[in-house]
This record gives structure tokens, sequence and C-alpha cells, in this order.
């Protein structure tokens, strides 16, 4: 899939999906919705009373007794944290530096193609009334793999009680057919991090992101909160908030730039 046409898009997802999960999104923040959910569950045919309807939930303010300060600038994060060390000094020389930064990537990779074959709604969410970790467990089992030493097996027993394993692409990361980690955007968003720490350092903005996303990635390669975010730049490239705005998976945004400074010490 590409996106082409991006800039003829309204939404990635259907208005009436987005709607749904703003729904969802706001009750999560702690907004009053009880006037919304059978307005939501009867939405009406006519899409401009869909968009005063997504507009009105959009609007909603976050409960006066909210127990949660969930702030998205950096100010506001910092000013929450709790007290602790802020600089980890190490004075390590480079060699070591570079085996661990290798170490790291390693990591991340295997980790990526251990877990993207389970990304998928039985393992994640659960189903058959089991939680996730328990039909993973079922999965390894039914192929007498557990406790888990290797790759995702391609087949199990577990099958036969309605298990499936991610059905979109997920089996050159299978352990039978395992020969490297392809593509993946998780690690596409890792290596564009870099990328931007390399061209900016620690000088850079929400629309330098969304720039270089689009220097980078076709929308088809990014996915859910992040797709939507995608046409959302295109639309309003540098309006503040614009990768949350119209997106009812905004908290699921996982991408981010991890900034180092190595000398005197890593900042966290």
């Amino acid at each position: 899939m590409n996106c082409s046409g991006v800039a003829d898009m309204e939404y990635y997802d259907q208005l009436p999906n987005l709607i749904r999960l703003e729904l969802i999104q706001k009750k999560e923040e702690g907004s009053d919705v009880a006037e919304f959910e059978s307005k939501v569950a009867n939405l009406p045919a006519d899409e401009l009373k869909q968009q005063q309807l997504y507009d009105e939930l959009q609007a909603l303010p976050v409960a006066h007794d909210f127990p949660f300060a969930e702030p998205s600038d950096l100010a506001g994060i910092r000013n929450l944290r709790p007290e602790g060390p802020r600089k980890i000094t190490r004075d390590w020389p480079e060699e070591r530096w570079k085996d661990k930064f290798y170490g790291a990537w390693l990591g991340r990779c295997a980790g990526c193609a251990l877990g993207k074959p389970l990304e998928y709604e039985p393992f994640v969410a659960g189903a058959m009334g089991n939680p996730g970790w328990k039909n993973i467990m079922l999965w390894f089992q039914g192929a007498d793999a557990w406790p888990i030493r290797d790759y995702t097996p391609g087949r199990s027993r577990a099958e036969e009680l309605g298990l499936r394993l991610q059905p979109w692409g997920s089996e050159p990361s299978y352990r039978e057919n395992i020969r490297y980690m392809e593509t993946d955007d998780d690690l596409r968003y890792t290596i564009i991090g870099l990328i931007m720490l390399e061209r900016k350092g620690l000088n850079w903005s929400t629309p330098d992101i969304g720039k270089l996303w689009h220097e980078y990635l076709d929308c088809g390669e990014v996915f859910t909160a992040e797709r939507q975010a995608y046409v959302n730049f295109h639309r309003l490239f540098d309006r503040p908030g614009i990768s949350a705005r119209s997106n009812g998976r905004r908290r699921r945004i996982k991408s981010a730039c991890i900034s180092i400074r190595t000398g005197n010490g890593s900042e966290r």
C-alpha cells in the first residue's frame, strides 16, 4: 500500500471508526462521555453530522477529578519526574561504546523478530478466555518449545484450539524460516531517530519528524496511530499537536527519537 493520494485523504480511518476510537480515548482520558454513548452507538448517516459529533467529542475536557497528569510537552514531563540522578557518567573507551550500541541493536532486532508473529490480538489482548501471555505459552507448548529459547515456531498444536499467528507477512520471522531480520516499523523508527540525531542533534521539532518520515517512509510502512499521524503531517505540516489531531490511537504513538550525549555523560 502507498498513500500517493494522501493529499486527498481526509483520514486514514473512516470517520465512523475514528468517532468510536475517540469515545474510547476520551473515556481513558477521564472525560465525561455519558451523553455521547448512545450518540456513537447510533451514528447518523449524514457525514456533516458525524463530523459535528466528532468535533464535540474532541473538545470534551478532562474530568476535574481525573487522577492522572499526562503532559505531552517536555517541560511538563520533566516537572513530574521523581527525584533521581539525571546524568550517568561512563568513562568507557570508544570500542566498548560501540559494543554496547551494537548489542542493543542486535537485541532490538532479535526481540522484533521473536515478537512479530505474536503481534496479534489473541496474544496481545487475549482470547478464548485467556490473557495474552497464556496464549503465547500455549502456542510454544504446542510446538514443544516451552520455555522460550528460540524464535516463534510457525506451527503448533495450539492451532487446534483456534489460535493463529499474525497473518500479515510474519512468516520470515518463524523459527523455521528466519535468516535475517526483515524491515519492521519499530526498526525503521530507530534508524530514523539516528538520522535525526545526526542531522539535528538535540535541536529538532515535531515538524522535523514529520518531514523525515515523509522523506524516508511510504505511509504503507507505518501503522495505526503512526499512520494517522503521517496523514495529519501531510495535511497540516507545521501546526502544534498535529500528530494527535483526529487520532483516536494517539496514546499508542510509540516512535521516539533517542538523544545520547557522550563525553560528560548521557541524559535520560
